[in-house]
């Protein structure tokens, strides 16, 4: 998630997700490494439901800054501001 004001809030990228109902990713924390962002998340793979637990995962999404698009609005030279 990014935002320009903290106000207006816009989803870069999922980080982690299953096609299967049970398993899930929760209490996810975030730690910034150079140019990647580091996801430890609780995980329910492969259990009974998505509360029951039974992992610990590590995602890196590199060069994670890149996937927000760039919100600033520019003006040409030429034309003039409406």
């Amino acid at each position: 998630m990014y935002s320009l004001d903290a106000l207006n809030w816009f989803q870069a990228s999922c980080v982690a997700m299953s096609s299967s109902i049970f398993e899930a990713f929760s209490y996810a924390s975030q730690l910034i490494r150079g140019d990647d962002l580091l996801v430890i998340s609780r995980t329910s793979q492969g259990g009974y439901n998505q509360h029951d637990t039974n992992l610990v995962t590590l995602h890196r999404i590199k060069n994670f800054r890149a996937l927000a698009l760039d919100l600033k609005p520019t003006q040409s030279r030429g034309t003039p501001p409406r």
